[in-house]
């Protein structure tokens, strides 16, 4: 008998499974299942314990610890959770103020006041330009609207953080007066002010002057808080402007690199030790949902700063610097089908906590279209706290160490975002690298890659260019309805601001304490004098991924609603079963992209039908259904018929059969296939049935060293945890009574029997496919059934063209207990759980025009069920 649970399976070697795959691969090349991420970076899909990083560089890697690829503490999330961090940005204070005030009773750790966009954007970005989310912000403009908002907050352990924009000094200033008038120890206030001086470039490259400007008020905050605020931090390198525009991982960890090391250039010239630029540093990452990848990023970041930092010989104070905010993408949001930017948060949180941030936020669900209610915010907050009290996410650090594919990529996006620093310190650094084009140019030309694949179909935003929800109307997305008051300088002011960096907030907030005692417009007077030593700059604004399917679905909303007319496009199905519905989903599914509705054809066996349902009702435009095959038979008669009794209507092809040029010649418009440029063709399309005189062609866009050092033991680790721990043992056990330990190492791998088990191969714990995913998904199935076979029928085809992949059928109880629906025992029971079945015939009405031949069906029947064994 085995000693070990699995002695009777041998160990699996890599060549073993790789022969494994290329067999289930049937005749395709290992290769194919290659693929290159936008940092160059080939991945495949198959890694074990021989493809992690140097073993040394593993075992030396602890928390708490140089270089802190598993965290900067030595508990990490463990002792005292990561901080749950909320942004508010609604325009009313007063609305912000009750939001707050109905939080007393549920957990918040840290909070973000965002100024409004007329005053974040002063000289930066013309008003008429301020859409989401440049115009998002609270609409701040008093000290009593400060005074109103501390007071509201209800915890004094929540940490308030301020994002004040090209407004930053002033905000800083504004809102020292009001801790100071509610008697509050600015040297135990926590929070920080994302001030960033660099991103100011975005909107002024060239701007000399501003940019010292920026620097010098940098310094000034900073002389401040070093003697009134040491738990305040106020500077941030935030990489959220960059990832707008399109930037990749190793893109964001480069520039993050490259601006930590401008700062820690520039400000000591001004007096700011590296010390105390240190200790107020602070990062803001956005949070996609490439879920591997995030995880990463985070990890990667950590170890090439520690190496940056050691080289300005900061290298035993790192660990304070890296205070990482993961906010969740804003650029992924969609205002189109906004309930999944609820599941889109749900990784991302998830990301942010696997990959070690600090403080972590995603924005609410409905905020894309320039709106966030108290319940969006709400579900924000409970993404959050399911994570850290249901999930257990809170228990184990670093729970991805190990993991070989993150391990990996890891390593690889650390190797890339060095590299790319040293571009862009080649350039001179980061402000000269911006200036010359350099890091703009590197990251358009990665958003034009982005893009190309989203109006290509190959990256999926659902709901937006995939599995559209076509019942819904258009977005609203809000433009900016804040305006700058009538301002009027302060001379008072203005002479404070020339004051020296060290004494410029001290003595702005001795000029000003008459101003704010009286000015009910007191910091938009504020900003708007301190703006006056600024030149006027033009603007490079972000876009998220969504925007442009936003704006087909509105162009078609738009035209619904000036011509009250829907444009129609008709799916004219013919042939082979399986491949007209394909198509026809095909079709479906594209065209809703653009919120254009479709009709099928009613008798796709008879074509003659077909053709006399157009003529009662002709459509804007018409698609042909069916097999390559059947396209240069059947179809070239159909055409020959459909353009003699519509010639002006157009027809086009669904799928691209290689002699397609055949029917080309003969009316068809042209072809419609995966991976072609959807937006390019959505576009043009919206042209010729909205302006079909005006409609013009468009440009095809198609054709158009970093060093690993890690040696901290595990007894120097579980010294400074016992310590953080006060000696509390904080292993943990399941439900199962396993002990589960707050870390795990690469010791932890010895004597673990199952490590060289490998996919589709027993004993199957890698899983049950040799390649598992990367050659076949999982199945996409929702068990469901409605009242009658026909309702159900609807219900599931609709779920097939929105891309579910199975069925899964749910039956009332009379069908289980296998009584008809007229019997007099199952009365109020009929169709109230499932689908009510009597007969043959209702399971054909069930699934009629469904290719059960090519998808899996689950049914959950009693053997009572014979007109289901029947069928």
């Amino acid at each position: 008998m085995a000693e070990r649970l699995f002695d009777a399976f041998p160990p699996v070697s890599k060549e073993k499974w790789l022969a494994k795959i290329a067999k289930d691969l049937k005749g395709k090349p290992l290769d194919a299942l290659r693929w290159t991420t936008d940092e160059g970076i080939e991945l495949f899909p198959v890694y074990r314990k021989e493809d992690l990083p140097d073993a040394e560089w593993l075992a030396g890697n602890y928390p708490g610890t140089a270089p802190w690829m598993r965290g900067e503490h030595p508990l990490m999330a463990v002792k005292q959770g990561w901080k749950m961090h909320l942004d508010l940005a609604a325009k009313e204070v007063d609305a912000v103020a009750d939001l707050l005030a109905g939080g007393k009773d549920f957990e918040l750790d840290s909070i973000r006041f965002i100024l409004d966009g007329s005053l974040r954007h002063l000289k930066t970005v013309p008003e008429a330009r301020l859409a989401w989310p440049q115009n998002r912000g609270i609409g701040i403009r008093s000290n009593t609207d400060l005074s109103k908002l501390l007071g509201a907050v209800q915890q004094e352990k929540t940490e308030i953080h301020l994002q004040g924009g090209a407004s930053s000094f002033a905000f800083f200033t504004a809102w020292v007066n009001t801790l100071k008038d509610a008697k509050r120890n600015l040297s135990e206030v926590k929070g920080g002010l994302d001030n960033d001086p660099l991103n100011q470039l975005w909107f002024d490259p060239q701007g000399q002057t501003n940019y010292q400007l920026g620097m010098e008020d940098a310094a000034s905050i900073l002389h401040f808080t070093q003697q009134e605020m040491p738990t305040f931090k106020a500077l941030q390198v935030s990489l959220s402007p960059h990832r707008m525009r399109g930037a990749n991982f190793a893109q964001e960890i480069g520039c993050a690199l490259a601006m930590t090391a401008e700062y820690l250039n520039t400000l000591p010239t001004y007096g700011v030790s590296p010390a105390d630029i240190l200790r107020n540093l602070h990062f803001e990452f956005q949070v996609g949902t490439n879920f591997f990848g995030e995880i990463a990023r985070f990890r990667a970041f950590r170890p090439v700063l520690a190496q940056l930092l050691h080289s300005f010989g900061l290298a035993n104070s790192g660990g304070e610097a890296i205070d990482i905010h993961g906010l969740g993408s804003q650029r992924g949001l969609s205002a189109l089908d906004p309930h999944t930017n609820m599941l889109r948060a749900t990784t991302q949180v998830m990301s942010a906590i696997l990959g070690g941030c600090r403080r972590i936020s995603v924005p609410g669900y409905t905020e894309a279209s320039g709106a966030v209610d108290a319940e969006a915010l709400r579900i924000s907050r409970n993404l959050q706290l399911i994570l850290r009290h249901e999930a257990y996410f809170d228990k184990v650090i670093d729970p991805a160490g190990g993991a070989y594919y993150v391990e990996h990529l890891t390593l690889k996006l650390a190797e890339e975002g060095w590299k790319f620093f040293q571009q862009i310190e080649a350039a001179g650094g980061y402000r000269k690298a911006f200036a010359a084009g350099i890091i703009t140019t590197a990251l358009q030309e990665n958003l034009q890659k982005q893009n190309k694949r989203l109006a290509q179909g190959k990256d999926s935003l659902l709901g937006a260019n995939q599995f559209p929800n076509t019942s819904e109307a258009a977005p609203n997305v809000q433009q900016s309805s804040q305006t700058s008051p009538d301002f009027q300088s302060q001379p008072s002011l203005m002479l404070a601001a020339q004051s020296s960096p060290r004494q410029r907030v001290a003595s702005l907030l001795q000029a000003s304490a008459e101003t704010i005692a009286q000015d009910t417009n007191y910091l938009g007077q504020l900003c708007h004098s301190l703006s006056q030593r600024r030149a006027s700059a033009s603007s490079s604004l972000p876009q998220r991924a969504s925007a442009p399917f936003e704006a087909l679905r509105a162009r078609t909303q738009k035209h619904i609603t000036s011509s009250q007319k829907a444009p129609i496009a008709f799916l004219f199905t013919f042939g082979k079963l399986a491949l007209r519905q394909a198509r026809a989903g095909f079709c479906q599914n594209l065209l809703g992209v653009a919120g254009i509705l479709t009709q099928k054809n009613a008798s796709p066996e008879d074509p003659s039908a077909s053709l006399l349902a157009l003529e009662e009702s002709p459509p804007d435009i018409i698609y042909l259904c069916s097999s390559d095959a059947e396209y240069l038979s059947t179809g070239t008669e159909i055409l020959a018929q459909i353009k003699a009794k519509f010639p002006q209507i157009p027809v086009y092809l669904a799928g691209r059969p290689k002699e397609w040029e055949t029917l080309e010649a003969q009316g068809i418009r042209g072809c419609i296939y995966a991976g072609m440029d959807m937006l390019h063709y959505l576009e043009n399309l919206q042209d010729t049935l909205f302006h079909p005189k005006e409609a013009k062609a468009r440009p095809d866009f198609s054709k158009i060293s970093w060093q690993m050092s890690a040696t901290t033991t595990h007894q120097e680790w579980f010294e400074a945890a016992m310590h953080q721990s006060e000696g509390k043992d904080l292993s943990w056990h399941s439900p199962e009574d396993i002990r589960v330990q707050p870390l795990y190492t690469i010791a932890d791998l010895e004597g673990l029997e199952h490590l060289d088990f490998a996919a589709g191969i027993a004993p199957y714990l890698r899983g049950p496919y040799s390649a598992m995913y990367a050659i076949r998904p999982w199945t996409i199935r929702q068990y469901a059934g409605f009242s009658t076979a026909e309702a159900s029928n609807a219900f599931y085809r609709r779920n097939l063209a929105a891309g579910q992949k199975g069925l899964s059928v749910a039956f009332d109880l009379a069908t289980h207990r296998g009584y008809d629906s007229d019997h007099p025992r199952v009365t109020g029971d009929v169709g109230m759980a499932g689908v009510a079945i009597d007969t043959v015939e209702d399971m054909k009405r069930l699934f009629a025009g469904i290719p059960l031949g090519e998808m899996s069906v689950s049914m959950t029947m009693n053997g009572a069920v014979l007109p289901i064994m029947a069928f």
